[in-house]
């Protein structure tokens, strides 16, 4: 019984290379697991291969798509000679038949380099996206701003009882981001980020008096924005999913016109559903509906 033996950075890419190499679909092989990969520490130290043992349980591909192509079996001399050329007759009417040409199949024998070169591609990809990005100068308004949000932030934050530092930086043109550095500051996050929200709006209301644009404020504490941000984008998936599945409708609780955003962007490109608002400020809420189909209310 033919099998090889493959390995690969999963155990996905093992099956797959061992598939190619056999050249059989996967319900006509069986695959045993000898090795699960593991990425190791960091994704560098220890990292292990997986490696697959793949059998087939009948002709292989290639014993098939060659095996009108095998050399004949050589006649013996004596065979050869007693037997008598065959002549065969041809009609000038009618021309012989052409035999018709055999596709030529040519098996792949460089799987592992071009998993390996799939790989370098997708690492070299995430490289650049993980590249620090240019900072995004300040403009007169955006420096006018920080600094009458810093000058309100600092004593309310003390008569919170906080000791905090804090920097600014540029997140887009005209938005400036200023990130809250302290100890205790669940206080000043609240519960969904309640108490950070409205102490958002009024550091924008007092940062933009004196601008003569108007420069978006982004107040953030311990990294609070991203986690909410990657909580907001599971569940949007899970909830669509559902939606899907039972072809009902599902309201989310009310959310800032950011958070609102999230949902919408993160389901722009998911297939079967669709999003929009529903209610007004501050109890407006995404809606996330089946596309396809009447649905019911929740």
């Amino acid at each position: 019984m033919k099998y090889v033996e493959t390995s690969g950075k999963t155990v996905d890419d093992a099956i797959t290379a061992a598939l190619l190499q056999l050249g059989l679909p996967s319900e006509q092989v069986d695959i045993e697991i000898i090795q699960e990969g593991s990425k190791g520490v960091l994704g560098i130290f220890g990292a292990k291969d997986a490696i697959v043992r793949a059998t087939a349980k009948g002709v292989s591909l290639e014993e098939e798509l060659f095996s009108d192509h095998k050399p004949e079996k050589e006649e013996k001399p004596a065979e050869s000679a007693a037997k008598k050329p065959e002549v065969k007759k041809v009609s000038p009417e009618k021309a012989p038949e052409k035999k018709k040409e055999e596709p030529t199949y040519v098996m792949d024998t460089l799987v592992e380099d071009r998993l390996a070169q799939a790989r370098a591609a997708k690492e070299a990809e995430m490289a650049k996206k993980e590249e620090p990005k240019e900072p995004i100068a300040y403009s007169e308004d955006a420096k006018v701003a920080e600094e009458a949000a810093i000058a309100f932030l600092l004593p309310v934050l003390k008569e919170m009882g906080i000791e905090a530092k804090i920097d600014g930086s540029m997140e887009e043109e005209d938005v400036l981001k200023l990130d809250i550095q302290g100890e205790g500051l669940g206080v000043i996050i609240g519960k969904r980020g309640n108490t950070l929200d409205s102490l958002q709006y009024l550091t924008a209301l007092v940062a933009n008096k004196k601008t003569e644009g108007h420069v978006k404020i982004k107040l953030d504490a311990e990294n609070y924005r991203e986690k909410r941000k990657q909580t907001l984008e599971k569940l949007a998936i899970n909830l669509a999913k559902k939606v899907r599945k039972t072809n009902r409708r599902v309201a989310l609780e009310p959310m800032n016109p950011y958070e609102r955003r999230i949902i919408h962007s993160v389901l722009q490109s998911f297939n079967g559903v669709e999003t929009h608002s529903e209610g007004e400020e501050p109890f407006r809420k995404v809606v996330i509906s089946p596309v396809k189909g009447n649905y019911h209310h929740k």
